[in-house]
């Protein structure tokens, strides 16, 4: 009887070997770092990974440990060790950045529990893991957006500036339009009364040296107004070559007017023809944008 009472002893003395040195084994070849702490903050075990990653010995970290923390960190690995003390039916876990010996900081990772009433433990433990790459390769993605950010917002200021500066431009330009058009009306007025008083033989000539005049001058002030109207609208004849590809360039020029919202005189004033007239092209434009006759016409071309 007492010899197989031995024997199970000798058995279980094997097994406990076993599972020690399990364990052992466990802990040399984690790359995690295994700590066990007393509830006054002394460190029973650390686990000689612990030295591999800091550079520090197992002894120096022991009697250093809070020391080595980073100073803007002591607070939340304070309050994260309070929680354990307070909670020993929960994992906690922390960030923290920690001293290595020779090359800064480093970020670890610590989920612990409190297992000071455990018999076997009868200490807090840690699993402490080096987090340092995702931490850095997370900071460095937040600086690169906002960075993107950054250069996102300059480049809308830049745009925003050209669009202001060629919104001014264009006003200038529709000023210097409607200035031209006055001046040109004037010299054509001149023109129109010389035609009057003329003899038969040269009216001819001036009249087709009027007609020229107004187109001359009604293509050359149009050049310079278009190139800054399309920078500042520069999807709107796009969208009106889509939605209405039948228009003659004078409708599209009328269009552009409309689209400004300038007067029935400024626009007459600026083709060189009659209010008159220009209330015809008016329909001719409505009929062919197939507008009901409660919709505003101007009110519709703004609206492209």
């Amino acid at each position: 009887m007492l010899t197989a009472s031995n024997e199970a002893l000798v058995e279980a003395k094997h097994k406990v070997e076993e599972s020690e040195e399990k364990l052992q084994l466990i802990i040399k070849n984690s790359n995690d770092i295994i700590f066990l702490i007393d509830d006054k903050q002394k460190i029973q075990f650390i686990s000689n990974v612990a030295a591999k990653i800091t550079g520090f010995t197992v002894e120096e970290i022991k009697q250093s440990f809070a020391d080595l923390i980073h100073p803007d960190d002591k607070a939340v690995v304070s309050q994260h060790w309070q929680q354990i003390l307070h909670h020993d039916t929960m994992n906690n876990t922390v960030q923290f950045r920690y001293r290595q010996k020779n090359n800064g900081y480093l970020w670890f990772e610590a989920v612990a529990q409190n297992l000071s009433r455990n018999p076997a433990i009868g200490a807090v433990l840690a699993n402490i893991r080096n987090i340092d790459v995702q931490k850095k390769a997370e900071a460095a993605f937040l600086e690169k957006e906002a960075l993107q950010k950054k250069l996102l917002q300059l480049e809308i200021e830049k745009i925003n500036d050209e669009l202001d500066k060629n919104q001014k431009a264009m006003t200038a330009a529709a000023l210097k339009l409607v200035q031209n058009s006055e001046r040109d009306a004037q010299s054509i007025k001149t023109l129109e009364e010389i035609l009057k008083i003329s003899d038969q033989g040269v009216q001819e000539s001036i009249k087709s040296l009027i007609s020229n005049y107004k187109h001359q001058a009604y293509n050359s002030n149009w050049d310079e107004f278009e190139i800054l109207f399309q920078k500042v609208h520069h999807s709107f004849h796009d969208k009106l070559n889509e939605q209405y590809p039948d228009l003659t360039p004078n409708e599209r020029k009328l269009c552009v007017f409309l689209k400004l919202n300038m007067s029935n005189k400024q626009i007459a004033q600026i083709t060189f023809q009659s209010e008159e007239a220009l209330k015809k092209a008016r329909l001719r434009l409505r009929k062919k944008l197939e507008i009901e006759r409660d919709t505003n016409l101007i009110a519709h071309i703004q609206s492209l």
